[in-house]
């Protein structure tokens, strides 16, 4: 009986220790998983070599170690958008030519081990990006990318008089031109290269993405306003003689100054009996009613000197030539831009005043006599008529990238 017992005590202390052999094999294995991460290298723009100083890169590829029984390793590369096409495809492969080379000569895998897998144009990631994110033009942006698949970059690039664009591309865009490196075992199971048990060097200001897509929620920063100058041409008033020029600063979100300038110099219809010469000043406030393009309405001053002749039998002049009219008015108008450029546009304007002038009568013919002198009258009427092309440059201000 005692030896029965003894034989007893021996089978449930073996079965015990077998028991938390399995439990601690089966607990390193979960640690093992726990350890998997995704691997994510960035590059500049317009650039694919291997920079490990550029943004975390060193750091991320020293936080990992190599996989036993490694099947092979897919480089999953992408582009931002900017940029034609072909130039994109061109660098989406070199960068992953690039990884790979690197991995090859750092870590025990054979060329046959990499695989690249290479999407020329990142628009799915950037979609994602803005779907997580708060921004306040993202049902627009997010319509866009669903109304128009193959035009997106174009009405991209002209939303918002392109800003929204830009700001995309200081924010999203270098976050784009990346290689998610994913290491796939014998047993099928995709999984990230094993990190260190070290903490990684230093800190990175970008989020590493979680999974082989970019699902991370971006930080967003609210688009700030960007003044704008443009700088505009009348063809109509090039139509009657008159060189002229326009600048156009914005003041503030809606408001905007205008101060176009005309000069027709000597210039006669034709024959000396026809003529509107002048010298034209007309600075005026404009109110957007939608940011800083669109419909808007103005009032302006104006202040002109002139000398006009209607082939009738009188020719007027402001008095003695230097005693310009001067008044001020309203208008309306329409500022729009072209959509493969939208730093280029047009203007459509009209307006109206009222302008006191004292001027000289002249018999209308060469070098002919006073008929009056220092008349003093109130007019009333259009005083503006424009369809002008327009191109704007972004003023940032100093220090500002």
């Amino acid at each position: 009986m005692m030896k029965k017992r003894y034989i007893y005590m021996l089978l449930t202390v073996l079965y015990i220790l077998a028991g938390s052999l399995c439990r601690a094999q089966e607990n390193t294995m979960v640690r093992t998983r726990e350890l998997a991460d995704t691997l994510t290298i960035y590059f500049p723009l317009n650039q694919y070599t291997f920079d490990p100083s550029y943004m975390g890169n060193k750091a991320n590829m020293d936080r990992f170690i190599e996989l036993n029984g490694v099947q092979n390793i897919v480089c999953r590369v992408t582009s931002s958008p900017e940029g034609p096409l072909s130039r994109n495809s061109f660098l989406t492969k070199m960068r992953a030519q690039s990884v790979a080379d690197y991995i090859n000569s750092h870590y025990d895998v054979s060329d046959d081990q990499v695989e690249i897998s290479t999407s020329d144009e990142a628009w799915e990631e950037l979609e994602v990006l803005v779907s997580g994110s708060q921004m306040p033009w993202k049902d627009d942006v997010l319509a866009i990318f669903q109304n128009s698949p193959d035009t997106k970059k174009i009405e991209l690039q002209r939303y918002d008089d392109g800003k929204v664009w830009e700001w995309m591309k200081d924010n999203w865009f270098p976050r784009l031109r990346q290689t998610l490196i994913i290491v796939k075992t014998k047993e099928e199971k995709e999984v990230a290269l094993i990190a260190k048990v070290d903490p990684p060097v230093g800190e990175i200001d970008l989020p590493v993405p979680e999974s082989p897509g970019l699902e991370y929620s971006p930080r967003v920063v609210t688009r700030p306003w960007e003044r704008q100058l443009h700088l505009k041409t009348n063809l109509i008033g090039w139509g009657m003689g008159h060189i002229n020029i326009a600048a156009e600063i914005d003041l503030a979100p809606h408001w905007s100054l205008a101060i176009p300038f005309y000069y027709s110099g000597g210039f006669d219809y034709f024959k000396s009996t026809l003529k509107f010469r002048g010298i034209v000043l007309q600075p005026e406030a404009r109110y957007y009613l939608k940011g800083n393009d669109g419909f808007y309405v103005g009032a302006h001053l104006g202040l002109g000197w002139y000398n006009f002749a209607l082939n009738g039998e009188f020719r007027i002049q402001d008095h003695k030539g230097r005693t310009p009219a001067y008044g001020g008015g309203l208008g309306l108008g329409y500022a729009m831009n072209f959509k493969k450029n939208p730093r280029w546009g047009m203007e459509f304007a009209l307006g109206g005043g009222v302008y006191k002038a004292k001027y000289d009568v002249f018999f209308n013919e060469n070098n002919g006599p006073y008929e009056d002198t220092a008349v003093e009258k109130v007019f009333f009427g259009l005083d503006n008529v424009s369809v002008a092309f327009t191109y704007r440059f972004n003023i940032r201000k100093e220090g500002r990238r």
